[in-house]
């Protein structure tokens, strides 16, 4: 499982541990799973696509950014 950390404007929206991390980028969709490569990835208007083995959660973004390093995930976006 990885670290996810999701946050706007808002604050916080979500930090949990997760075992996969769909996202909407600008070049195409993207999966994050535990152990991803670093990379920082520029998101489009759609559904953050959070899973756990007992529990998933969505959450619309408008834009953003999605940072993954040394095994965790912070999303950066607007709602």
């Amino acid at each position: 499982m990885m670290q996810v950390k999701v946050i706007t404007v808002q604050g916080v929206q979500l930090d949990a541990m997760a075992d996969a991390v769909h996202v909407r980028g600008i070049q195409g969709e993207l999966t994050f799973l535990p152990h991803h490569a670093d990379i920082i990835v520029q998101l489009r208007a759609g559904n953050v696509q959070v899973r756990a083995k007992d529990a998933h959660s969505d959450i619309e973004l408008t834009s953003g950014y999605a940072y993954m390093h040394d095994g965790k995930l912070i999303i950066v976006g607007q709602k």
